[in-house]
């Protein structure tokens, strides 16, 4: 149930920050405001067909590919989901909120060492305390004794 709640709230987060990040045509914005208008009625299915368009007309930011991952998991297409934050990963820009994803895309596809190895790679590289933690209780859950590993060798910022 957390997961689903970051996942929705991360998800209403993209949808409404994707001014900074469109740089497309007219056509391509108007296909991604009627896929935000979807997305926010809960219907899903039309919203990745609105999305899909916008691509196509030329848009391809990182808030595209990151609603994309987010409805394409909503709707169980784990295998998309994936492909969708893989994108978004590849591109920079919030790779460790990407790489926490695709972990999440990783268990439900059944496979639990991929998503162990993206969030490794999460905990390892993230500065974003949240995301951190929310790796962190995951990896806890799929592998206990690594998480304990990880948690051990945080540094101790205690005064000698």
């Amino acid at each position: 149930m957390k997961r689903y709640c970051l996942i929705t709230t991360l998800f209403v987060f993209a949808l409404y920050s994707y001014e900074t990040t469109v740089a497309a045509d007219g056509k391509a914005n108007q296909y991604y405001h009627h896929a935000v208008r979807a997305a926010t009625l809960g219907k899903l299915e039309l919203a990745l067909v609105y999305f899909h368009q916008a691509n196509r007309a030329g848009l391809n930011s990182t808030a595209l590919f990151y609603n994309l991952g987010v409805n394409y998991y909503k709707l169980g297409y784990f295998k998309s989901a994936y492909y969708a934050f893989y994108k978004l990963y590849k591109n920079n820009e919030l790779s460790d909120l990407a790489q926490y994803n695709l972990a999440l895309a990783s268990v439900k596809m059944g496979k639990r060492a991929l998503a162990q190895d993206w969030l490794r790679s999460c905990i390892r590289t993230t500065v974003n305390n949240n995301i951190k933690n929310l790796a962190t209780r995951m990896l806890m859950q799929l592998a206990p004794a690594q998480a304990a590993e990880i948690e051990s060798s945080k540094p101790n910022n205690e005064w000698p």
